[in-house]
């Protein structure tokens, strides 16, 4: 048992991560599932909002996550624009797929979903790799020193 407990607290921060993960799609399936079924299949609709609740509480809870320090506000904002920035690309890119399998192939809008998410997945993750974009997890000072030394490298 204390060797869990030691596994758990080397790796809270990720297992915190991957639970808002996991919280933060389950809320936008949800809501794109509840949105298309009340409002008869206006699939872009339910996209969108099920797009914009989760990158909104997964933006911040990462940032409470890692940072644990929101005194740098210009350096917040910059990350935040560039988060949504690439979370309206994300859209963008899942809307059209949304389309093309729902109006095209006549797929059904929740069988749809599923597939564009996959592969918007892929497309994110190749996306991120190829901007160097990753999420490190590092304590209050480590971020800390981390921050110093990009701020050293810019002057």
């Amino acid at each position: 048992m204390e060797k869990i407990k030691r596994i758990y607290q080397r790796n809270k921060q990720f297992i915190s991560y991957c639970f808002c993960c996991f919280l933060c799609s389950f809320i936008r399936y949800s809501l794109y599932f509840f949105i298309t079924w009340i409002s008869n299949g206006i699939y872009l609709l339910a996209n969108l909002i099920a797009y914009i609740i989760p990158a909104i509480i997964f933006y911040f809870y990462v940032q409470k996550l890692i940072t644990l320090d929101n005194k740098k506000h210009r350096f917040e904002i910059k990350k935040l624009s560039k988060f949504m920035g690439f979370k309206i690309i994300e859209f963008i890119f899942e809307s059209f797929i949304l389309i093309l399998l729902i109006e095209k192939l006549n797929l059904g809008a929740f069988l749809s979903k599923l597939f564009s998410s996959l592969i918007t997945y892929i497309f994110n993750r190749t996306i991120n790799k190829l901007c160097g974009l990753r999420i490190n997890f590092y304590s209050k000072d480590e971020f800390k020193k981390h921050i110093k030394i990009i701020v050293n490298k810019l002057k």
